[in-house]
């Protein structure tokens, strides 16, 4: 199952960004890890979003952790 198609299947859930947010500290913080797999689905979920100047407020969708083991990132 591809990203998309578990986005598709099992919906997303947001979280609103605060100050100091950055790529990898999202993802340790919703995955527990700051791997290229958690940020890659972070990038497709999110793909306007500017990674380098992050303000707060900003709503990220990502994947339920519970999910994501399945996925193919393609």
């Amino acid at each position: 199952m591809t990203i998309e198609e578990a986005y598709q299947s099992y919906g997303s859930l947001t979280y609103e960004t605060s100050v100091g947010c950055n790529l990898l500290w999202l993802c340790r913080e919703l995955y527990g890890s700051d791997s290229s797999y958690y940020r890659r689905i972070l990038r497709v979920l999110n793909p306007r979003i500017n990674w380098l100047s992050l303000p707060s407020g900003v709503s990220i969708s990502y994947l339920s952790p519970d999910i994501v083991s399945g996925l193919s990132l393609q």
